[in-house]
């Protein structure tokens, strides 16, 4: 009763690993980034940036390699600076997501777990919602948690990381938020349609609601920022 054997001792063992110094770090600088406290145009000191966060320099020069790969970084005259918007590199950053998002959707549709598939039409009817209550805070944190669902729901980590790069750097090109309420609406409705073509297994359709969602977004985007710079 006294002597245990190994069988007899339960010992728990967590899997999860702490989080890499540099991970942090990367996330800290994107967050600066897509808050505007580094804002568009600023050309960024890894020294300052170092003693803001409290670390050293070299954590931070690699997260800002990383970010000039996701594309909020941007090199002028060989100095790294936050991306400033444009046109042209919101119109490429939308083609990309709209690609990569009719791809999870067509692929959640086809292969979404039980689980995850049950996620979906809670969660955008739920966008619709806080759109109809003209809840703009709400309705944008419920609308990425809804993209990110349906990222999750295609099985495809790759896609979900690619999804998530285009997400903040998308984020970030907007200057303001840009989506009227009846915008929003719309853009719940369509959460709405692709949760049941998911839900349904209708991969064609999925996609193609995806796809149109997100480029209907990117237009309103766009004639935001030629309004914004008429009347510069």
């Amino acid at each position: 009763m006294g002597n245990g054997t190994a069988s007899d001792v339960s010992v728990e063992v967590s899997l999860e690993r702490p989080r890499k110094l540099g991970d942090i770090v990367l996330d800290q600088v994107r967050e600066l980034i897509v808050g505007k406290r580094l804002p568009p145009g600023e050309r960024l000191s890894e020294a300052k940036i170092a003693k803001m966060l409290g670390v050293s320099k070299t954590p931070v020069r690699e997260a800002l390699l990383q970010l000039r790969m996701i594309g909020l970084v941007s090199m002028i005259d060989g100095n790294a600076h936050v991306v400033v918007p444009s046109a042209r590199l919101i119109r490429e950053a939308y083609e990309v997501r709209a690609g990569l998002e009719a791809l999870t959707a067509r692929l959640a549709a086809e292969r979404a777990a039980p689980d995850r598939r049950a996620q979906l039409l809670p969660l955008a009817e739920a966008s619709l919602q806080a759109a109809r209550d003209n809840d703009a805070a709400a309705f944008r944190g419920l609308d990425q948690e809804f993209h990110h669902a349906v990222a999750l729901a295609s099985n495809n980590a790759t896609a979900q990381q690619r999804i998530d790069e285009t997400l903040v750097l998308c984020q970030t090109l907007r200057r303001r938020d840009v989506l009227t309420g009846w915008d929003s609406q719309l853009c719940g409705q369509a959460h709405v349609a692709i949760a049941e073509a998911i839900n349904s297994g209708d991969a064609e359709v999925a996609s193609r609601e995806m796809y149109g969602h997100i480029n209907y977004v990117m237009d309103r985007v766009l004639s935001a920022l030629a309004g914004q710079q008429q009347g510069a």
